[in-house]
């Protein structure tokens, strides 16, 4: 909302949002109850615009090591004449639990205003694109203390769209915008994850076919970037049969292909990454954090 010159407003944001329960449906005793359980987070309410998201999977690689199990004792309900009846885990008796996950709230002029920013912003923009601007801009936008300098206002798509202005200038250790383009999209990456083919289809959906990589601070800067490159291949999905007997037909030239990506990748490696990471919005101890 801040990239629109806008307040934040939490009527706006309730408005937009809901809970995002987890349950299933058990019988008890003959009847049908629904069971929830698990966290609760937030997803984009019903019918309601949404910004195309990337989102990086909590679980990294063992993740059976962040699990553990603690045994309690199950609950005894005796009847009368003292004798065991049934046993429960953590609870002797099931309640009825009732609550709202979507409430309504009060509409005002500020909400309504920040709710025509984020639409504004859902068909303009995708979530990756915003992450990258703000690394750009060092900032880290969870955090307070913080405001973009000017505004500019610009037509993408047909609408008018404010690009904001943090004064960002590419450090001289880069001698080329390429590579503090590589060095910001390195960042994004660690911190969503890769770009897959997943949130590129949700991109596809959301904004169309025709929607281009968007960086405003790089486009208020000067800074040339280019198209993001095809998505990766998601966890699930395999290449085809037909596919992998091509690249293997392809032998030493598919290769030597290889081997010039690593090249290229690994002249942005983790410990480069790391080194920038005080001008790339991570070093953000300045920032005072909300509490």
């Amino acid at each position: 909302m801040k990239s629109q010159n806008v307040n934040l407003d939490i009527g706006a944001i309730c408005t937009l949002h809901e809970m995002h329960t987890q349950f299933r449906n058990k019988t008890v005793d003959g009847k049908n109850i629904v069971k929830y359980f698990g966290c609760f987070s937030f997803k984009p309410a019903h019918d309601a615009k949404q910004i195309a998201p990337a989102s990086k999977n909590k679980w990294v690689e063992n993740w059976y090591q962040y699990w553990f199990y603690h045994s309690v004792p199950l609950v005894e309900e005796k009847d009368d004449s003292r004798k065991i009846v049934k046993k429960y885990p953590l609870a002797a008796k099931m309640t009825k639990n009732i609550f709202d996950c979507k409430p309504e709230f009060t509409s005002s002029k500020n909400s309504r205003t920040c709710e025509k920013a984020y639409k504004l912003t859902a068909n303009l923009h995708s979530a990756r694109d915003l992450y990258e601007e703000y690394i750009t801009a060092r900032v880290c936008p969870l955090k307070k203390g913080w405001s973009f300098v000017r505004f500019y206002k610009k037509v993408v798509r047909g609408k008018d769209y404010l690009y904001p202005d943090k004064e960002v200038f590419r450090s001289k250790k880069y001698s080329k915008d390429e590579d503090f383009v590589s060095v910001v999209e390195a960042k994004a990456v660690e911190i969503l994850g890769k770009f897959l083919k997943k949130e590129k289809d949700l991109m596809d959906k959301i904004l169309g076919k025709d929607y281009k990589h968007l960086n405003r601070v790089f486009e208020i800067t000067q800074i040339t970037y280019n198209e993001r490159p095809p998505p990766a291949y998601s966890r699930t999905a395999k290449p085809s049969i037909e596919n992998v007997t091509k690249k293997k037909r392809a032998g030493d030239q598919l290769t030597k292909k290889t081997s010039k990506k690593k090249k290229v990748s690994a002249s942005f490696d983790s410990k480069k990454v790391a080194e920038d990471e005080v001008h790339l919005c991570v070093d953000a101890d300045s920032q005072e954090v909300l509490s």
